[in-house]
């Protein structure tokens, strides 16, 4: 049975992502057939990335903050603990209503949501911006690079999420879509669009 790209659980989301960003800019194409959760993994580990995107933004879901006290409990902590990476996640992140914080051997790793959409941001252990990763519904993709992927790739559709993903300096737009018999990852870039991941569907 092949493997679902839009159903995967948060645990293995949240180290997915965080390799992901990390390892995302090369120029290598992978066609991937029949393979399980911990293999795509494995692949994401041994990407680089090395360009950029222009950013999107006008992201509309509307969301409801649950605890906003977790939220001021975590950034007073956060500030306190971590100054350089506080200071750098509420200028570039203004609106993250932030749900978690945890200190890891590679660093701080924070999950957020930005109107109700899932960010993920990781500094060193210096406090340094190491990568974020923002996820979106396809729905709210931009309509301008909606049609400029669909026209480079017919008779595909879009589907599932759209990351956006900063790490290194450097920026890309990741688009989910599919046909019949494939789905491939697209990678939108200041230098073009490719194919950064394709999947064979199981029959």
């Amino acid at each position: 049975m092949g493997w679902d790209p839009a159903c995967c659980s948060d645990s293995f989301e949240g180290q997915y992502r965080s390799r992901f960003a990390k390892h995302l800019f090369t120029n290598k194409i992978f066609v991937m057939k029949k393979i399980f959760l911990h293999r795509l993994l494995i692949i994401g580990t041994a990407l680089t990335l090395n360009t950029q995107v222009p950013a999107q933004t006008s992201h509309t879901t509307p969301f409801t903050i649950a605890d906003a006290g977790t939220h001021s409990t975590l950034m007073a902590s956060m500030k306190a603990k971590h100054e350089k990476a506080y200071n750098h996640l509420i200028r570039t992140f203004p609106e993250a209503i932030v749900n978690g914080v945890q200190d890891e051997k590679d660093g701080t790793h924070i999950k957020a949501t930005v109107n109700g959409n899932t960010l993920r941001v990781q500094y060193d252990t210096k406090g340094r911006f190491s990568n974020s990763v923002l996820s979106y519904p396809c729905s709210e993709l931009n309509e301008a690079i909606a049609d400029q992927v669909m026209q480079a790739y017919p008779g595909y559709s879009i589907f599932s999420e759209v990351l956006e993903v900063k790490a290194g300096g450097n920026s890309a737009l990741l688009v989910m879509i599919e046909n019949r018999k494939t789905w491939k990852r697209v990678r939108l870039t200041s230098e073009g669009m490719d194919v950064y991941e394709e999947y064979v569907k199981s029959n």
